[in-house]
């Protein structure tokens, strides 16, 4: 399956001057193979824990094995996600490092490997 972004993807940033990737959404048909469909939404906020540690273990506990990491990764950075878990990524709110929760899922959304493949 192709990953349904174009390269090069010229960065966008939000109302808080956070940049994020420009990526094409990549639609709602994957969610109904996502873990989560049918869970209560309140199960996926972020987690409030005291620690980033203890919000990363919780965040890849409720997303191991979830078949459509990708796919959730991709809508996650297209719709700028915050203060919620998605693709096992928790992502933080204004106040969070928001920068490493975009990094961590531009690796699950298959954007750092593809753009190394492009370049080879």
């Amino acid at each position: 399956m192709t990953h349904p972004i174009a390269w090069p993807i010229p960065a966008r940033h939000d109302h808080d001057g956070i940049e994020w990737p420009a990526v094409r959404h990549p639609g709602y048909a994957w969610h109904a193979q996502a873990k989560c469909n049918g869970e209560n939404p309140a199960r996926w906020d972020y987690p409030d824990s005291p620690t980033m540690r203890g919000k990363r273990l919780r965040a890849a506990e409720a997303c191991h094995g979830c078949p459509v990491v990708q796919q959730c990764a991709t809508a996650a950075l297209a719709e700028h996600s915050r203060e919620i878990v998605r693709a096992g990524v928790p992502i933080p709110g204004y106040s969070g490092d928001i920068r490493a929760a975009i990094q961590q899922l531009e690796i699950r959304a298959g954007i750092h490997q593809q753009q190394a493949e492009e370049a080879a």
